[in-house]
């Protein structure tokens, strides 16, 4: 999910959770949505879909496809690897 705030309509939400293969019932949209506002995470993962170089909210990371080197990142970052594999099925 994007970084935006959590807050936003709940069919944006739901839009945006289809796009990365959910579906939610349109009836169940605003639950989903409160259910997400309320939950608190001690930690946060970033996934990116390619290796090199990442700038996420000002910071860089260099990602590998067993590391992640970065001296100011405050949360892990990881390569999704099925992002990753769709994106060179998806070249011509």
């Amino acid at each position: 999910m994007s970084r935006t705030p959590r807050s936003r309509d709940p069919a944006g939400l739901c839009a945006e959770l289809a796009g990365d293969g959910l579906r939610v019932d349109r009836t169940h949209q605003r639950e989903l949505a409160e259910y997400l506002n309320g939950v608190t995470v001690s930690e946060r993962v970033t996934n990116v879909g390619k290796t090199g170089w990442h700038e996420i909210d000002g910071n860089h990371a260099f990602v590998l496809p067993a590391e992640t080197i970065s001296a100011d990142m405050s949360e892990r970052v990881m390569l999704d690897t099925r992002r990753m594999a769709h994106t060179r099925r998806a070249a011509p």
